[in-house]
């Protein structure tokens, strides 16, 4: 490319060899075979060139484990020329009120019992961890009954279990 020059490229492409500036065709004007910048200072160059490796580097670590994947880390992994990133499931928390004293929430409330909040405070404490919740109960005090919500809760990581008072 002769010093001088002017190639009009779109967005995102190679430079032609020997190119050292792009200009934005909002700070030039074009007159007949002339193009006039019109931006104030000289010829920037090197801005608006995104030289290869300049967000990162082969081998940088983008993504720390553990982070909680979000739109923008999607993107990152994208543009970074992954289709495809490894991830871990979140954990699965289960969460079993049990206690012959307890009464679901929003149902009549006898005198001998009261209403199960135990489970739902311990789900709302645990919201902001990454992890999937699932309440079981309440359970009365029955043994099979209680062993058929550890089986309903087998596949979780974490089994928290409350009694009522």
């Amino acid at each position: 490319m002769r010093p001088g020059a002017a190639v009009r490229i779109s967005t995102g492409a190679v430079l032609p060899a020997g190119a050292d500036a792009v200009i934005v065709q909002e700070d030039c004007q074009r007159a007949q075979d002339r193009l006039l910048l019109t931006g104030d200072g000289p010829l920037p160059v090197g801005k608006h060139i995104r030289r290869r490796g300049f967000d990162y580097a082969e081998g940088t670590q983008l993504l720390a484990a553990g982070t909680r994947i979000s739109a923008a880390h999607i993107a990152l992994g994208l543009s970074s020329g992954h289709k495809h990133v490894a991830v871990r499931r979140l954990p699965r928390l289960a969460i079993i009120d049990s206690g012959d004293e307890l009464v679901p929430p929003g149902e009549p409330c006898p005198p001998h019992q009261i209403p199960a909040s135990n489970g739902a405070m311990v789900a709302a404490q645990a919201h902001d961890i990454p992890c999937q919740i699932t309440r079981i109960g309440p359970i009365p005090d029955d043994l099979s009954r209680l062993i058929a919500a550890l089986d309903e809760a087998a596949d979780a990581d974490i089994i928290i279990t409350s009694g009522g008072a």
